[in-house]
């Protein structure tokens, strides 16, 4: 990449942040982070995620390469981070090495892929290790299969283990830069697994990373924050330190819509990365600049409820300022 693209990201990135401690609401500056979905299907029925349990309304799809090409090009020149995942498992696309690939060459950013990593074939796998890709986070709640499974319903531990270990050589052997994670979310029924955990992410020389449970993942249509906790009570782990609402009353100024976009595998955008209603969705004409987008009254109305310059009933901002939503 052109040294010049470095430098016009950056200013990009600090006139972002001068507009969001500014409340500006109609910007100058482009997103800097990008989540894309591949596909919003997936393999597995993790209990409180919204595609999992079949909560989540959004049809279900895998997002084209050409698609993926015509969007990136317009988000690329202010782009820092890529993270090719959200509400399904990026490895059903077929085309997610290509993806990298594509968004590696032009702009470079920092490229991030989550996946489950369950069931899936070496060809995929040594697909995503040998694309450029700078992040491999890998979900795996457990150290057997019986705790794994009681969240990761679906899966199968020894196949993810099996992957794991097989990234990791090639990385090694080839002396690829690539990080690979191995994340876990501490539950009440896994928690006591966590330094087996460790000690086996160690030994196969991955990173490892405690991600705490995350609850509510539902559009903020009907419960609030403090509901949803206590309905989820029996998946939160014992140990506070693991605990995520620890104050849920702690006033928090959503940056979202300054510094990130959240696109659908059909290409809609979403305000943050938790909506799973269709009609809290901004609809997006991706042959259109994109400043028609970004400083859409779809936009604007968002950031103009966050930084309390209108309240409008309905609105998904609206929804999760109220209910104090994703947390």
């Amino acid at each position: 990449m052109n040294f010049k693209y470095y430098i016009s990201r950056y200013l990009n990135y600090k006139l972002n942040k001068k507009e969001y401690k500014q409340k500006r609401t109609v910007l100058k500056s482009f997103p800097s982070i990008a989540f894309i979905d591949p596909s919003n299907a997936c393999n597995l029925k993790c209990p409180l995620c919204p595609t999992g349990n079949g909560t989540n309304q959004y049809s279900k799809g895998i997002m084209k390469f050409s698609l993926f090409k015509k969007i990136y090009d317009k988000l690329a020149p202010y782009l820092k981070e890529l993270h090719l995942y959200n509400w399904g498992e990026p490895l059903l696309n077929k085309d997610l090495a290509n993806f990298i690939k594509y968004a590696k060459e032009s702009y470079s950013p920092k490229i991030v892929v989550s996946s489950n990593l369950s069931g899936f074939s070496k060809k995929r796998v040594s697909e995503l290790i040998r694309s450029p890709v700078d992040l491999i986070s890998v979900s795996v709640d457990g150290t057997t299969q019986e705790s794994y499974e009681k969240y990761r319903v679906g899966g199968n531990l020894e196949s993810v283990l099996e992957s794991l270990r097989f990234m990791s050589e090639i990385k090694h052997k080839e002396k690829l830069k690539t990080r690979i994670r191995w994340q876990f979310i501490p539950m009440k029924h896994n928690q006591e697994e966590i330094e087996k955990a460790k000690f086996l992410a160690k030994s196969m020389k991955l990173e490892f990373r405690i991600h705490r449970l995350i609850v509510g993942l539902n559009s903020f249509d009907s419960d609030s924050i403090g509901n949803s906790i206590k309905k989820d009570s029996d998946w939160f782990p014992d140990k506070k330190e693991y605990f995520r609402y620890k104050d849920i009353n702690k006033k928090y100024i959503c940056n979202f819509p300054w510094d990130r976009i959240i696109l659908q595998w059909d290409g809609n955008v979403a305000p943050c990365c938790v909506i799973t209603n269709p009609s809290d969705l901004f609809p997006a004409n991706w042959d259109e600049p994109l400043d028609s987008i970004w400083n859409s009254q779809y936009y604007i109305n968002a950031r103009e409820i966050i930084t309390s310059k209108k309240r409008i009933k309905g609105f998904v901002c609206q929804k999760c300022i109220d209910n104090k939503g994703f947390l």
